[in-house]
């Protein structure tokens, strides 16, 4: 799902009224803020854009297709049955690298990126991963393979 606001450019550039104010809604990996001279930090804009960072979530469940699904950006380090997602540490939830053999939670499948899918093995590498419990969606775009996009409602694959 694509959100388009009116003081953005398509989850890249955030310009104008209101755009500060945007960041603390990210449900993005990771945010870059791009200052040219000393002004934004002067002014406390840099510290402002900071603390609006701070405030963005770290996972969101959504239902789709009938299914629960945790969006997170790495899978969840020391996984536990027993432990809700908001019992997981940023470092948890941000540094994770999940084994193939790894499960998560059996009612909620997990969907993340971090881990480029090469890294568990040839047949994987520019694919989408499944498993039972997780799906990674890091096709390892950075290495020369297609985007790619996933739909909750069924898991259909889409290739650019």
């Amino acid at each position: 799902q694509m959100c388009i606001r009116d003081s953005t450019l398509p989850r890249d550039l955030y310009h104008g009224k209101g755009a500060l104010e945007a960041l603390k809604t990210f449900e993005g990996k990771r945010a870059m803020i791009c200052v040219g001279g000393g002004s934004m930090k002067r002014f406390g804009f840099l510290d402002k854009a900071i603390g609006y960072l701070k405030e963005a979530p770290l996972y969101k469940i959504v239902t789709a297709g009938g299914k629960n699904f945790l969006l997170c950006h790495s899978g969840l380090d020391n996984f536990s049955p027993e432990r809700s997602p908001a019992d997981y540490t940023a470092d948890e939830l941000i540094w994770a690298w999940p084994e193939l053999t790894d499960r998560y939670f059996d009612d909620c499948i997990t969907v993340f990126g971090h881990t480029p899918t090469k890294s568990y093995g040839k047949k994987y590498n520019g694919k989408i991963l499944k498993t039972d419990t997780w799906i990674d969606v890091d096709v390892g775009v950075p290495y020369g393979n297609n985007p790619c996009l996933l739909r909750l409602d069924d898991l259909k694959e889409f290739y650019l």
